[in-house]
């Protein structure tokens, strides 16, 4: 078993156990505050080491936030991808998606992404929504099951979970998907944002137009929960007339030339 191999494995105890050198090195050769005087030798280590931990806590924190992090990216696809599928007479999906990255050398697992926030900018007649309406809706379309879905079919739990850098460092997942079909009489034809469903009649009839919307993405390394990373996105769909489309970037939607900008709100 390589060095490597035994750090991951005993982080803790290896890190616990240099902290404690440190604060007895620290505290054999300064007297902080005189609390040796104050509180007696005994307290006073204590104190030492209880101030060693939380400075420690805080530096990993750090370290953990914008050194670690930061090394994943969650990217922007310029695909969007289509499949057929039986529930639906002559049924169809067209997924908008974004792309967790890592690097080549790296292997985390137990990842997934959960839709924190929905917030709806307009709708098919691209007419600005106020602010309190898009608020309502945020409030009430909070979904029952939050996590998004992996493209790959390595990906398990009903597809929300995925080990990644295992087959490849970069992992595809959908935000949101167009529906098109028939189900008995009824035309289908409608967009969804991408969590599991208890049942398939259960649709969600979501009205086409442009959402802005927030991520987390949650992980693992070394068997050990990481921070997860947020991002904040927008996503645009049509279906008329033969014509899909569905588009998903990250940032200020007002900055992407293809997503059409809102109309201002009718008077009265």
């Amino acid at each position: 078993m390589s060095f490597k191999e035994i750090w991951d494995r005993e982080r803790e105890n290896l890190t616990m156990l240099i902290v404690s050198f440190f604060a007895w090195v620290v505290f054999s050769k300064f007297d902080i505050l005189s609390l040796k005087v104050k509180i007696g030798v005994e307290f006073a280590f204590v104190m030492h080491l209880i101030s060693f931990y939380i400075l420690y806590l805080i530096l990993y924190y750090l370290y953990q936030k914008y050194a670690v992090q930061n090394r994943i990216n969650i990217i922007k696809s310029r695909k969007y991808f289509d499949e057929h599928f039986t529930e639906l007479l002559d049924g169809r999906k067209f997924y908008g998606y974004l792309a967790v990255e890592i690097p080549s050398d790296w292997i985390i697992t137990d990842c997934y992404v959960t839709l924190e926030h929905v917030f709806p900018i307009y709708y098919g007649d691209k007419i600005l929504l106020d602010r309190k309406t898009s608020e309502w809706f945020s409030s009430k379309n909070k979904p029952e099951n939050k996590m998004l879905r992996w493209r790959s079919p390595l990906s398990y739990e009903n597809k929300t979970k995925i080990n990644i850098g295992e087959n490849s460092n970069k992992e595809s997942f959908s935000i949101g998907k167009i529906v098109t079909g028939k189900f008995s009489n009824l035309d289908i034809n409608t967009f969804n944002f991408d969590v599991p469903q208890k049942t398939f009649v259960a649709i969600e009839f979501n009205k086409f137009g442009l959402y802005e919307f927030s991520i987390e993405f949650h992980w693992k390394r070394h068997g050990r929960n990481m921070i997860p990373k947020k991002a904040n996105g927008y996503i645009y769909s049509r279906s008329m007339r033969g014509i899909r489309e569905i588009r998903v970037g990250l940032g200020d939607y007002n900055n992407d030339n293809d997503i059409p900008k809102p109309l201002l709100k009718k008077e009265g």
